[in-house]
This record gives C-alpha cells, sequence and structure tokens, in this order.
C-alpha cells in the first residue's frame, strides 16, 4: 500500500510491520494481506500496536485455515450442508431445494468442483436464464448471496465470488391490483351462498366473509381454531404462516354475528377444531366472479379491499400494519397503498379549504 502524495498527508497508510499497517489519521491498525491476487484489508480495531500484533497472528491464523480448506470443499458438497442448516417457512425450504437442484444439474462447469475456484462469471452465467422472469431471478440471486455467505462465514472461501453491485435485483414491473368494492364484496358472497350443485356452498361463504371482514388471508383463515377467539376480550390470535409469528386483532363488530352463528351451528366443537371446514375457497370465487362478470378476484383482493376500507375510515397506518400481522410498523402498508393514502390526504386538504 502506497502513501500519498505528500508525506505528512492526511490519511496516510504506515507500514509497522509484514502485513500490518497503521492508519495516521485515526491511529488504527489494520492487516494486510494478498491472497489469489486480492488485496484483503481489515481493521484491527485498535491503536495499541501490542493488541495488534497479537490480533494479526489470530487474524493470519483465519487466513491459512481458511486457504487450506479452500482445495478440499466443493461447490455441491457445502451446498447441502448449506440446505441442511436452513429454517423458515415451507414454501421457501422448497424453494430452496429445487434451486440446489438446478445448481448441481445446470452450473456452469459442473457443480462438483472446488468451491474457492468459482468465480462471478459463472454466478452472472447461472442466473441469466431467469432473464426477464423477475420473482425466479431475485429467489435465484437471492439463494447464491445466502450461500455464498453461508460459505464465507464458515472459511470456506475468502470472499464471496457474488458482487451484488453489479448482480442486482431486478425491479418488478408495476402491477395493478384489483379489490372489489363492498357492494361487489356482498354480492359475490350471495352469489356463492347460491351455487347449485354443491354441499359446500355456504361453507365456502364463511371462508371469504372472513377473510373479507377481518382482512386476513388464506393461510391465516385456514388454521383458525375456536380456542384463538376471544367472544369475551373481543380478540383473536392469528399465526402468519410467512413470517413465523403471531399476533392479534380485534374481534370486529361485523365478524361477530358470523362468528357467533358458526359458533351456535357447531355447539359440540372443541377449542381445538378448526373455525371453517373449508381451507381453500379459490373455485366458488372464481365461479362467482364470472357469473357476476367481475374481475377475476382472489383472497388477496379480500384483503386488499379490508385494507383500503380502514385507510379511507383514517384508521392508523401503524394499527392497520399490526392487524396484518406485519412486523415493520407500516412500512410495507405505505408502499403499497400511497395512492389511497395521499388521495385520502389530498381530499382532508381540500375540505380545509371549503
Amino acid at each position: 500500500m502506497s502513501a500519498g502524495k505528500n508525506g505528512d498527508q492526511k490519511g496516510q497508510w504506515i507500514r509497522v510491520a509484514p502485513c500490518l499497517y497503521r492508519y495516521r489519521s485515526s491511529g488504527v491498525y489494520y492487516a494486510v494481506v494478498r491472497r489469489s491476487g486480492k488485496l484483503i484489508r481489515r481493521s484491527l480495531e485498535t491503536d495499541t500496536i501490542e493488541v495488534a500484533k497479537r490480533k494479526l497472528r489470530d487474524f493470519l491464523g483465519e487466513q491459512e485455515h481458511a486457504a487450506s480448506d479452500a482445495h478440499k470443499t466443493y461447490l455441491d458438497v457445502h451446498m447441502k450442508e448449506f440446505l441442511a442448516g436452513r429454517t423458515g417457512a415451507p414454501k421457501t425450504l422448497k424453494r430452496y431445494r429445487q434451486l440446489t437442484d438446478h445448481v448441481c444439474a445446470n452450473w456452469p462447469g459442473g457443480a462438483h468442483q472446488v468451491l474457492a475456484k468459482v468465480d462471478h462469471s459463472q454466478c452472472s452465467k447461472w442466473l441469466s436464464q431467469w432473464n426477464g422472469k423477475v420473482a425466479a431471478y431475485n429467489h435465484a440471486r437471492q439463494w447464491l448471496l445466502a450461500f455464498f455467505d453461508f460459505a464465507t462465514a464458515n472459511r470456506k472461501i475468502q470472499r464471496s465470488p457474488m458482487d451484488k453491485r453489479l448482480v442486482k435485483a431486478m425491479r418488478r414491473p408495476q402491477v395493478i391490483r384489483n379489490a372489489p368494492t363492498p357492494q361487489e364484496f356482498e354480492a359475490i358472497l350471495t352469489e356463492v351462498r347460491a351455487q347449485p350443485f354443491t354441499d359446500h356452498a355456504d361453507d365456502s361463504a364463511d371462508v371469504l366473509e372472513f377473510m373479507g371482514r377481518a382482512g386476513l388471508g388464506q393461510a391465516e383463515t385456514s388454521g383458525l381454531k375456536w380456542e384463538h377467539i376471544n367472544f369475551k376480550d373481543e380478540t383473536i390470535k392469528l399465526f402468519r404462516v410467512k413470517t413465523q409469528t403471531s399476533f392479534q386483532i380485534p374481534l370486529f363488530a361485523r365478524l361477530r354475528p358470523l362468528l357467533e352463528r358458526l359458533r351456535a351451528e357447531n355447539p359440540d366443537a372443541s377449542a381445538s377444531d378448526k373455525v371453517f371446514k373449508i381451507s381453500d375457497p379459490k373455485k366458488a370465487l372464481a365461479t362467482a366472479c364470472r357469473n357476476l362478470k367481475l374481475p377475476a378476484f382472489s383472497a388477496r383482493s379480500f384483503r386488499r379491499m379490508f385494507i383500503i376500507d380502514a385507510l379511507k375510515k383514517g384508521i392508523a397506518v401503524k394499527r392497520i400494519s399490526r392487524w396484518q400481522g406485519h412486523k415493520d410498523g407500516g412500512v410495507l402498508i405505505l408502499k403499497t397503498y400511497s395512492e389511497v393514502i395521499e388521495q385520502e390526504d389530498d381530499r382532508e386538504a381540500a375540505n380545509l379549504l371549503a
């Protein structure tokens, strides 16, 4: 490492010993080594020479350990170790398994190669097959980043070959998400209950009605049990599968008649029994939308309807976010429903000038 143009320039690096430098402006010591033609610099987080030398020995030992293991570690073998330690939602784990299998079958040059020899061009080439497929590309990119971070943390490689600055996530195109009006929602429920040739029309309508009036998705609704509903305290406990977290919502006044009726119809149901007999009313909903000549609404559309209605009624974004089981304090709601929020703010501001 060379000094600045002026010998006493602020920020000049001073070589103290082999692989040990001091940054003049702060006095902090740094370990500096070159591995495979690349310069590696790490702060030793001390301005005391004795401590710096001790930390340098530890750092060099780590580098040697990584270097000695690198030639023995293969890409496909370490990927299986990475996969074995993953946790998360079943859908996420399934995607990780599929991507691992895909790497083993399609990695440029073959997956049974020394991990340390994998380079950025191989990563880019493997990712290129998903060009134009935003969600698949971003999932594959995130998988690679997580894997190489894992390999780096386990000292199997010195640094990740995936440069996230060069391989950026794709931007999703702006999607227009439809949501039924309250009137369309009521019409859908009526249409579902009137569907002939099925013994589950009312059961399907009950699930859809709960989703729309509670603003919840299929995963949260299908797992609801009677023990989760507290009529006395007027609360409902729920579990968000996507984030593996529990949360609670009020027993909204518009929900109580539905749940009280279902309870009266099932007086012998135990606390551990599920509230709804149908977990996926997708077909009944699709048929109703088609008969009513409405857009192809989904359970997500009902959640969106609930959120829009809550925003228009002036309910705080942070509170709505909590009712959705989010942990971000409303960031996602603000981002996704900005046009609704801005429209309501415009109306409120305009009324001030009336």
